[in-house]
């Protein structure tokens, strides 16, 4: 089978190139742009809380949210997707799914009827059979000359 070789733009993908090591952490050209603006709303929030009377600390609690949000966003990854193909991937699976997709010729008890069958289930009597304990006199004889009791 021949092997095909494709040129390292086209291989990696048109952004692959574009990744930045920054000491053990690798870094997209997304990821920065994403924690530009960050940095840009927590200073703008910054600058408009402070000017207009708060404290240097007040300012930077109002402030800080939006940065940790834009962190947050730049940096989430959970089995390998982004924030918002994972958002995407959720919705799909938990909100426009339903449970009846492949269920189509199966009719379904209504949810009176199953606590209903639950109730007479539980209302059941339950019978114990008792046995009486019989001994056989040659056995109890035989363990009693071998010391077992």
């Amino acid at each position: 089978m021949p092997k095909i070789l494709f040129p390292r733009n086209i291989q990696k993908g048109i952004f692959a190139s574009l990744t930045f090591n920054i000491g053990p952490f690798s870094v997209t050209l997304i990821q920065l742009l994403i924690l530009a603006i960050g940095i840009a709303g927590f200073l703008g929030i910054f600058q408009l809380a402070s000017s207009s009377g708060f404290g240097r600390v007040v300012a930077i609690i109002m402030a800080l949210p939006i940065l940790l949000i834009f962190i947050f966003i730049a940096f989430f990854k959970v089995s390998e997707l982004s924030l918002i193909p994972f958002v995407a991937k959720y919705i799909r699976t938990y909100f426009l799914d339903s449970a009846e997709k492949f269920q189509v010729n199966f009719a379904k008890d209504s949810e009176v009827d199953l606590i209903i069958k639950k109730q007479k289930w539980k209302e059941k009597k339950q019978t114990a059979d008792k046995k009486t304990l019989e001994v056989d006199k040659s056995s109890y004889d035989k363990y009693k000359e071998s010391w077992l009791i």
